[in-house]
């Protein structure tokens, strides 16, 4: 692993642990205030805050750079995956409903996609990493 792949994984993990607590945070609020107020909750809603309790947990898990964590590359395309799928789900609720403070549905939406893209370039990077790593291109010594 070159070092500047091992600064890159950790910059993405760190801005994936970032997104991850912003978009639990504000669904979460969100959830509380709909609880308090008597409404029904959204099986979107939960859906939104699903992906991003399992990434927090899967960014502290893989977090340091070392070989195992690369080696996870599927399953940050499959959070890629889940990450787009609640960013449609939540941009199907706020097309059709108006939200209480269109300022949060923005953000939660921005983090979503900003999340799910930055899974997206991890599992990118994680492929390229195990490629070269089993091709013999990388330094036989991992930290």
């Amino acid at each position: 692993m070159r070092p500047a792949s091992r600064i890159a994984h950790v910059i993405l993990r760190v801005w994936e642990l970032m997104c991850s607590i912003i978009v639990v945070a504000l669904l979460g609020r969100f959830l509380h205030l709909a609880d308090e107020g008597g409404a029904v909750r959204d099986s979107r809603i939960v859906y939104g805050v699903t992906p991003a309790a399992i990434c927090l947990a899967y960014t502290l898990l893989f977090g340091p750079p070392i070989i195992y964590a690369f080696l996870a590359f599927p399953a940050d395309f499959i959070l890629f995956a889940t990450w787009m799928t609640a960013f449609g789900l939540l941009i199907a609720r706020t097309g059709t409903n108006t939200c209480s403070s269109p300022c949060q549905c923005r953000t939660v939406l921005a983090f979503s996609f900003l999340a799910g893209f930055a899974f997206l370039i991890s599992c990118i990077l994680g492929a390229v990493v195990v490629v070269r790593y089993y091709r013999g291109e990388e330094p036989e010594k991992v930290p």
